[in-house]
C-alpha cells in the first residue's frame, strides 16, 4: 500500500503538487511573485498545507535547474508525521552582488542580472518522501 500526503490549498493561488517522478518526487511551486536579491534570504510562500502519514518524513530539497541556472537555493527542511503546517520555502540567492566598477554599461542601464525573478507557478524545490527507519544510539565512550 502506498503511503498518502495530503495537503489543502489555502488559497485559489496555491499550485498543486507536481509529479516528478513515479509518484516519489514532487515538485514544489510559488504561489507568489517576488523577487531575491544577491545574497537575500526570503520565505517564498506555497499556500499548501501538508500532511505528511505515520512512518515517513517529508524532505525539501533544492532542484538542480534552479540552482545552477539562477543560483536559488532551498535550503532544505524535514517535514515530519502526524505535523500539519503550511510550507513555506526558505531561499537564497547565492548570487555574489557586484559593485559599481564590476557592472557592465549594459548592467548599468538595464540592471543587475544576478537578480532572480520569482513568479506564480514556478517549480522551485522538491519533496521526497521517505520511509522512517527505527534505530537505537549508544553511547560506547572510550574509558
Amino acid at each position: 500500500m502506498n503511503p498518502q500526503v495530503e495537503y489543502k490549498r489555502l488559497y485559489d493561488k496555491a499550485k498543486n503538487l507536481t509529479e516528478e517522478y513515479k509518484n516519489s518526487v514532487y515538485a514544489i511551486s510559488s504561489s507568489e511573485r517576488c523577487y531575491v536579491f544577491p545574497g537575500e534570504r526570503k520565505l517564498i510562500k506555497t499556500f499548501l498545507e501538508i500532511s505528511i502519514p505515520e512512518n515517513y518524513f517529508g524532505i525539501i530539497l533544492s532542484r538542480k535547474d534552479s540552482y545552477i541556472k539562477n543560483g536559488l537555493y532551498v535550503f532544505q527542511e524535514l517535514i515530519l508525521p502526524n505535523t500539519r503546517k503550511e510550507l513555506q520555502l526558505a531561499v537564497m540567492n547565492v548570487n555574489i552582488p557586484k559593485g559599481p566598477i564590476m557592472m557592465s554599461d549594459n548592467e548599468r542601464f538595464f540592471g543587475e542580472k544576478t537578480k532572480i525573478d520569482i513568479y506564480i507557478g514556478d517549480r522551485i524545490a522538491n519533496m521526497i518522501l521517505i520511509p522512517i527507519t527505527e534505530y537505537s544510539v549508544k553511547d560506547i565512550t572510550i574509558t
